[in-house]
């Protein structure tokens, strides 16, 4: 039984909200495009990143609304700083693979999503004929 428990410790797979279940499927919908030549595929870029900030703004703005007795930026503020408690946690309770999902997760995807809308928007259509 110890050996099974320790075994379980070092092979955990962390738990994923659906919400980014349901983001990684756009995501792999809009790699799929660009791999396979897709007419549309900055729109299919766009919509997938979209998706994605829009799940993650609602998950931040659910989280913020529930106290009740701070204005809406002091929410987010608390939320953040927070944040980094629950990343520590993360760390001491599910190890190194669960304390750095969550600050993927939490810090480094929405400013990696944001980026790659801007930079999706900013590339230009090759001109028709060229190749």
């Amino acid at each position: 039984m110890v050996g099974l428990r320790t075994v379980r410790h070092f092979l955990y797979y962390p738990d994923f909200l659906a919400s980014v279940l349901i983001a990684g499927f756009f995501g792999l919908v809009a790699c799929a495009a660009m791999v396979f030549h897709f007419k549309y595929w900055r729109a299919t870029v766009v919509m997938a990143s979209s998706v994605y900030l829009l799940l993650y703004a609602i998950r931040v703005i659910r989280m913020t609304t529930m106290t009740t007795d701070l204005s809406f930026l002091s929410a987010v503020s608390f939320y953040y700083s927070a944040s980094w408690h629950v990343a520590i946690g993360m760390f001491q309770e599910k190890s190194m693979a669960g304390g750095l999902a969550h600050a993927f997760l939490e810090y480094v995807m929405p400013a990696l999503i944001v980026a790659l809308i801007a930079v999706t928007l900013i590339s230009r259509r090759p001109k028709p004929g060229a190749v």
